[in-house]
């Protein structure tokens, strides 16, 4: 028994060394969904089938397959980004 609880105490100081060694940092992803707007969040949940509550919520909070998700619509959002126009102009819209 006192053999046990040593072995934990070892594995869980060096634990403790292994974080301080390489210390957590948030995630890219992460940190672009917090930035973003309320607007933009819900243009990525809805893309990514979440519901309203989601667009109030940080990554963090997110479950896991809510996150995976996120990290899909974001993909995808990014990648139609690359296929339009650099530069569009109201007066597209009109028909000569």
């Amino acid at each position: 028994m006192l053999d046990n609880i040593s072995n934990k105490q070892n594995s869980l100081r060096r634990i403790r060394e292994l974080k301080q060694l390489f210390p957590q940092t948030k995630n890219i992803t992460q940190q672009a969904y917090n930035a973003l707007t309320p607007r933009l969040k819900r243009l990525i949940c809805f893309h990514a089938g979440l519901q309203q509550r989601h667009v109030v919520m940080e990554y963090e909070e997110l479950l896991v397959n809510e996150r995976k998700a996120v990290i899909r619509a974001m993909s995808e959002i990014q990648a139609m980004g690359t296929l339009l126009p650099s530069r569009m102009m109201l007066t597209d819209s009109c028909i000569e």
